[in-house]
């Protein structure tokens, strides 16, 4: 892991995942066994008004749980300190 110049920011970021987590449960749609559902802010696309659409992502819960803990240092990882 590489050591970060700004540390307000990866103080920040960690403060929000810790908060509230990495997904809000009013973004969780559908999850039928196979798949699960949930909301997202599509930036390219926008309403007339300038608004940022929400749309719907389904992907298979495999899928899903590697994207969630993306952000969650692996085993390997060796953390520096200053």
């Amino acid at each position: 892991m590489e050591r970060s110049r700004h540390g307000a920011g990866v103080v920040t970021s960690l403060a929000r995942s810790l908060r509230g987590g990495p997904l809000k449960n009013a973004r969780l749609v559908a999850w039928d066994g196979d798949s699960v559902t949930c909301t997202y802010r599509a930036h390219a696309a926008e309403s007339a008004s300038g608004a940022t659409l929400r749309q719907r992502l389904t992907v298979p819960v495999a899928a899903f749980l590697q994207r969630w803990l993306r952000p969650v240092p692996g085993p390997h990882t060796r953390v520096v300190r200053s």
